[in-house]
C-alpha cells in the first residue's frame, strides 16, 4: 500500500500563514518575519526527499550511517529554474562502507520523490567520512541517524 501524505496551507493574512501535516509542527510560511518562502520549502523538500532516499537504500545495504547533514540553495532569478546546488556530508561507521554509500547517495539523489518532480538540475556535491557522529547538529529535533536503523 503506498503512502498517504496530506498538508495543507492555511493563508492567515495579506503575508503569512501556516503549513501544516498531521501530528507534525506547523510552520509559518509567506513574507513575513521568520516565515519560511515556497522556494526555501521546496529546497527542504528536496533535501528531505534525498535523505529519506538514502536512509532506505543504506539500511537495506547494511550501511552503517552515523550522520549526515545537508544544504540546498539556489540562484535561479524568480521564474526561471536554474541548476539546485545540494551539498551532503555523510559519516559512516567502518571504512568498507565509503566507496558503497558515495554510489548509494548519487542513487538516491537520482531517485528522490522531489527531485523527480522538478524540471531543474540537482548538482550534488558530497563528502563521506568515516568515524563516530561527526556532523554537527543544529536540530533540536534530531535524535541520531543511527537510531534509524
Amino acid at each position: 500500500m503506498a503512502d498517504v501524505h496530506l498538508t495543507s496551507l492555511v493563508w492567515e493574512s495579506r503575508i503569512g500563514g501556516c503549513a501544516s501535516a498531521p501530528e507534525h509542527a506547523e510552520i509559518p510560511v509567506g513574507v513575513a518575519g521568520r516565515a519560511w518562502s515556497g522556494d526555501e520549502l521546496l529546497l527542504a523538500a528536496l533535501e528531505a526527499s534525498v535523505l529519506d532516499a538514502f536512509l532506505v537504500v543504506t539500511h537495506a545495504s547494511g550501511v552503517a550511517v552515523t550522520s549526515y547533514a545537508s544544504s540546498a540553495t539556489t540562484l535561479a532569478p524568480p521564474g526561471n529554474s536554474g541548476p539546485i546546488d545540494l551539498r551532503v556530508q555523510v559519516v559512516v561507521g567502518r571504512e568498507a562502507d565509503r566507496t558503497i554509500a558515495a554510489r548509494l547517495l548519487e542513487h538516491a539523489v537520482q531517485s528522490a520523490r522531489v527531485n523527480r518532480a522538478l524540471k531543474t538540475a540537482v548538482v550534488l556535491d558530497f563528502t563521506i567520512a568515516v568515524g563516530a557522529n561527526a556532523v554537527p547538529s543544529s536540530c533540536p529535533a534530531t535524535v541520531g541517524v543511527g537510531a534509524l536503523r
